[in-house]
C-alpha cells in the first residue's frame, strides 16, 4: 500500500521504522490495536453522523495530537482467559435471574421463600406438598 503524499497524513514516525496502526479494532479482533474511543470521539466532526468514514477521520486526527493513548494487542491466552471469565459472569447472572423468577412466581401463589439457594432448592424440592399450587407448577 502505497504511503500518502498529503501532507496532513505524513507519517509522524522516523524514516525506515513502521508507521503506528490506528485501526479501532473490536472485541472479536484481538489481533487489531484498539484507540480508546474515550479520546476519539471529540474529533470526529459530526456528532450525529457516525460512520466509518467519520471515525477513521476522526481516529487520524486524534492519533496525530501526541497524547493518545492505545489499548495494547492482546495475547490469545488473555482473550481465552478473558473468555471464559465471560461466560462465567453469564452463567452467574443467569443463575440469579432464573432464582429470581421461580421466587416471584411462587410468591404470586403465596409461596414466601428466602434469598438463599440452599432455601431455592428446599423449596422447590417440598413443592408438591403444598396445596396452594395448581398441579402444573407441582411438578415443576
Amino acid at each position: 500500500m502505497p504511503a500518502s503524499s498529503h501532507p496532513e497524513f505524513a507519517p509522524a514516525s522516523a524514516p525506515g521504522s513502521a508507521p503506528p496502526r490506528l485501526l479501532d479494532g473490536c472485541d472479536a479482533c484481538p489481533h487489531v490495536p484498539r484507540s480508546q474511543s474515550l479520546f476519539v470521539t471529540p474529533f470526529r466532526k459530526s456528532r450525529t453522523l457516525k460512520n466509518d468514514h467519520n471515525d477513521a477521520e476522526a481516529i487520524a486526527t486524534a492519533a496525530r495530537q501526541g497524547n493518545m493513548r492505545f489499548v495494547p494487542i492482546k495475547s490469545v491466552e488473555q482473550q481465552a482467559r478473558l473468555a471464559w471469565h465471560r461466560v462465567r459472569e453469564g452463567y452467574k447472572t443467569e443463575a440469579l435471574a432464573i432464582g429470581n423468577r421461580l421466587r416471584g412466581l411462587l410468591a404470586e401463589f403465596g409461596i414466601v421463600i428466602a434469598n438463599s439457594d440452599v432455601a431455592l432448592r428446599r423449596a422447590l424440592a417440598d413443592l408438591d406438598q403444598h396445596a396452594a399450587l395448581p398441579g402444573v407448577l407441582g411438578k415443576v
